[in-house]
C-alpha cells in the first residue's frame, strides 16, 4: 500500500482545501489518503485532532505505526510524527508566509509517478490547476469550484454530533428565508464592513423579513451588525481578545478542539441558508461558496471586483 501523507497548517478553510487537493491527487494516482492534523492547532501537539471530526469513509489517519521504506521530500525522513509548525520553526524560520515555502515540505501534485511509499503533501490552497491535464475529459470540463464542491460535498463526512447540532441550531433559529453572511474581520476592516453592509441592505431589500445568520471570527464585527439589522442570529463561540487576531491564532483558547467544533458548525450553517454572503479571499469562506446549498443568484462575493485578490489568487493557486 502506498500513501498521500495529507499534513495541515492554519485555519479550517486552508486545511479544507489542501486536503480535497490530496483527496483528488489520491485518486489520480492510487493512493490511500491518511490526515495528519497533529500539528497543535486544534489539539494538543502531537494528537491528530482530524479523527474527532471526520469519519473515515474516504480517508484514514495518520500515526506512527504503520510501516513504510521511503518518503517523499525527503526532509520528512524520520519526521513524519512531527507538524507543519515544527518543520517550519525547525528548517525555516519566519518563511511560513512565503507562498513558495510549500514546495520544500510537499510532492509536486502535477506529478502521478513518485516511487516512495509515502507522500507528504499540504498547501494553504488548493491546487486543482496542477491536477488538470491529469483528469478525464468530464472533470476537465469542470472549473475548480465545480471540482472542489463536488469533491466537498461527496468525500467529506463528518462525525453525526457536528451535523445534529447544526440540523437542531437551523431547526431552533433559522425562519423561512434565511441570509448567511460570513465576515473575516482580521484586515482591511472598515472597507470590508462597508461593503458587507451594503451586501446585507441589498439582500433584505430583495427578502423583506429575512433572518441573518452571521458566522464571523470576530466579536466587534458581530456587535456593529447585531446593531444595524435585525434579526441576527449567530452561534455561541469563544472569541480572541485581541482585536483583528484570526480565532485560530488566538491566545488563551479554553479548548482547542472546541474552537475547531464551532467552526464546522458555522461552516455547515452557513451552506444551509438561502442566500450567501461570502468573501473569498477567506478560505473558509470560499469552503462555505462550496457547499452552499443556495442557487448561484443568491450568492454574494463581496471580492468580485477586487483585481489584487484575484491576481494573488491567481500566483497562489498555480505556484
Amino acid at each position: 500500500m502506498k500513501y498521500i501523507l495529507s499534513k495541515s497548517k492554519s485555519g479550517l478553510g486552508n486545511r479544507i482545501l489542501s486536503l480535497l487537493t490530496a483527496i483528488l491527487y489520491g485518486d489520480l494516482c492510487g493512493r490511500r489518503v491518511l490526515v495528519d492534523w497533529d500539528d497543535g492547532m486544534y489539539s494538543e501537539p502531537g494528537e491528530n485532532a482530524a479523527r474527532d471530526f471526520f469519519k473515515d469513509h474516504t480517508f484514514g489517519f495518520f500515526d506512527d505505526k504503520f510501516s513504510y521504506s521511503s518518503v517523499y521530500p525527503r526532509i520528512w525522513e524520520g519526521n513524519l510524527d512531527k507538524g507543519m509548525h515544527w518543520m517550519f520553526h525547525r528548517h525555516t524560520p519566519g518563511h511560513d508566509r512565503n507562498p513558495f515555502s510549500y514546495r520544500k515540505y510537499s510532492c509536486d501534485v502535477s506529478k502521478l509517478d513518485y516511487d516512495e511509499d509515502v507522500l507528504v503533501f499540504w498547501s494553504y490552497m488548493h491546487k486543482i490547476p496542477h491536477l488538470r491535464r491529469h483528469l478525464n475529459e468530464q472533470m476537465k470540463m469542470l472549473s475548480s469550484d465545480e471540482i472542489l464542491a463536488k469533491l466537498i460535498k461527496e468525500r467529506i463526512h463528518l462525525k453525526d454530533e457536528i451535523l445534529e447540532e447544526v440540523e437542531s441550531f437551523k431547526r431552533e433559529n433559522f425562519s423561512d428565508f434565511t441570509i448567511g453572511v460570513q465576515v473575516r474581520y482580521t484586515q482591511n476592516r472598515p472597507a470590508s464592513m462597508k461593503a458587507c453592509k451594503r451586501a446585507i441592505a441589498d439582500a433584505l431589500s430583495r427578502h423583506p423579513g429575512a433572518t441573518i445568520f452571521l458566522a464571523t471570527d470576530s466579536e466587534e464585527a458581530q456587535k456593529i451588525l447585531a446593531e444595524s439589522f435585525p434579526r441576527v442570529i449567530v452561534t455561541k463561540k469563544w472569541f480572541p481578545t485581541k482585536v483583528g487576531a484570526a480565532m485560530h491564532m488566538g491566545s488563551g483558547c479554553p479548548d482547542k478542539k472546541r474552537l475547531l467544533f464551532e467552526a464546522f458548525i458555522d461552516l455547515y450553517l452557513l451552506a444551509e441558508c438561502d442566500y450567501l454572503i461570502y468573501a473569498r479571499s477567506s478560505t473558509f469562506s470560499h469552503c462555505a461558496y462550496l457547499l452552499t446549498k443556495a442557487p448561484k443568484e443568491r450568492t454574494v462575493d463581496l471580492d468580485r471586483f477586487d483585481v489584487g485578490y484575484h491576481f494573488r489568487s491567481f500566483v497562489h493557486f498555480n505556484l
